[in-house]
């Protein structure tokens, strides 16, 4: 019944972010999210990528009926993230490619909200991908690409790249954006930890090169890092001389859970990170002066296990059981002169 409410409060709100409106008009503030989406997979088979288990044919039976019911689901997700508007900037990771962002954003009801997105191909081997989905009457992208991360060794490692996008909000503010989806803690955390730090390094060059050139640039990091606030690869790599500040490092005390939990413990893998001038800038600025969990309660489940809840996932290992991801959002809410 909540949810009804929200879809309706949202589908009227539509009609001024179709006109011309500049900001939005009922808040006085931007939200801007982030999301991974666990394995956003279409239904066909790419020869050149590591796609098979999400096929028909594949150990997880992926078909159309689940494809619909995981575009359905994430749609709920950003309509619930939403307040007055529509969520106008979210980061997404784990998807396969342009014709999931187009089903998502132009075959749901989030067809009205008018979305826009920025998406490219990346190396990964089983061919997930970063995006930028943004809302055109409220931010303009003046320039963006890929930047590759590669991982040095023999053979090289391939990765997701690092989606960096430059563009201006409706209040005539400039954003730098770094979108991003560290390598993962498969063969574990202690021998894949050069792994992050190496990918951590090249994000935080291209901050460094940022800051240079605009030394109170306002500069979002988001992302899933695949590791914690105060691991090596984000406290030592990425956070180094202060050149941006975790917003997310606090997130357990303040809201009880993380973003993704393994066994009984809850993480902060999804995080955003910010330069000093949001701040403690003068014309915009972070409010609270933190990120948050989007904890909505249809995307968790009672945790039988250890206790608590958890997120509901798409899968509960090989069991399919039609869940959202193994991630929940985060978000932060920028104030605006």
């Amino acid at each position: 019944m909540k949810l009804f409410f929200i879809i309706l409060f949202f589908s009227l709100s539509l009609h001024c972010v179709s006109q011309e409106c500049k900001c939005p008009p009922e808040t006085d503030h931007v939200r801007i999210a982030f999301y991974n989406l666990e394995n956003f997979f279409d239904t066909y088979d790419d020869p050149l990528k590591n796609d098979d288990d999400y096929t028909p044919r594949g150990i997880k039976g992926w078909n159309k009926k689940k494809f619909k019911s995981k575009t359905s689901n994430i749609y709920k997700t950003i309509l619930s993230l939403s307040e007055s508007v529509p969520v106008p900037i979210i980061g997404i990771a784990e998807i396969e490619n342009k014709l999931c962002i187009n089903e998502l954003l132009y075959k749901t009801p989030l067809k009205k909200a008018d979305y826009r997105y920025i998406h490219y191909d990346s190396p990964d081997k089983r061919g997930i991908d970063v995006a930028l989905i943004y809302n055109p009457k409220v931010f303009t992208p003046l320039r963006h690409y890929p930047i590759n991360a590669t991982i040095d060794g023999e053979p090289p490692t391939l990765t997701r790249d690092i989606l960096y996008v430059k563009g201006t909000l409706c209040s005539g503010d400039t954003l730098h954006l770094f979108v991003c989806h560290l390598p993962s803690r498969l063969e574990g955390q202690a021998a894949s930890n050069y792994k992050r730090n190496f990918v951590c390094d090249i994000i935080y060059h291209n901050i460094d090169s940022v800051i240079r050139n605009t030394p109170n640039a306002n500069i979002i990091v988001m992302g899933d890092m695949n590791d914690n606030p105060s691991d090596e690869s984000i406290s030592e790599h990425l956070c180094r001389n202060n050149l941006v500040q975790n917003l997310s490092k606090d997130i357990i005390s303040q809201q009880g859970i993380g973003t993704i939990k393994h066994n009984a413990f809850w993480n902060v893998f999804d995080q955003i990170l910010v330069s000093k001038n949001l701040l403690f800038g003068e014309e915009i600025t972070v409010i609270d002066g933190a990120a948050h969990t989007g904890n909505l309660d249809f995307l968790l489940i009672k945790d039988k296990k250890f206790g608590g809840v958890k997120p509901l996932r798409t899968y509960n290992g090989a069991k399919y059981q039609a869940g959202y991801s193994d991630h929940l959002p985060t978000y932060i809410d920028l104030k605006t002169n």
